[in-house]
């Protein structure tokens, strides 16, 4: 009788880990970045950023989110930068000219990936320099646009 019980907790124990979200199968699925648009930012004001990641598992959200961040527009150039280094901490840009700035908050989708690490060219290209995608190649990506003027 005890050999049962003992197996009957043990078998419900595994069963609710292995449907808490403890396993590797969580994955990064997006994130939003806010405040996601600033407009009217006078030159030299810095603006703060945040992240938030939402996951296809328990725990459903993290914010903050550990993101990489980049910064373009005028005079800022963020080609030939494909790598990432993820930090929980909130991004800081200073308004440093009139123009439109893109602030983007990119990771890798496997929440357990390396702290430091590349990014393929062409993903990078799509998700970080030109915008056109917010997933590829097991990353994924969120912009904000601040509006500079002098």
């Amino acid at each position: 009788m005890r050999q049962a019980i003992l197996v009957y907790t043990s078998l419900a124990l595994l069963a609710a880990f292995a449907t808490s979200g403890c396993g590797s199968d969580r994955q990064l699925e997006s994130i939003s970045v806010t405040p996601a648009s600033m407009t009217n930012v006078k030159a030299g004001t810095q603006v703060t950023f945040t992240a938030a990641g939402q996951f296809n598992m328990s725990p459903m959200t993290a914010n903050p989110a550990r993101v990489s961040w980049r910064a373009s527009g005028p005079g800022i150039d963020p080609a030939g930068m494909n790598g990432y280094s993820l930090t929980d901490q909130p991004f800081m840009l200073t308004c440093p000219a009139p123009g439109t700035f893109i602030v983007t908050a990119y990771a890798p989708t496997n929440p357990n990936a390396a702290t430091d690490g590349s990014v393929p060219s062409q993903v990078y290209q799509d998700l970080v320099t030109s915008h056109t995608m917010s997933a590829e190649g097991g990353f994924v990506a969120a912009t904000a646009q601040v509006s500079c003027i002098a």
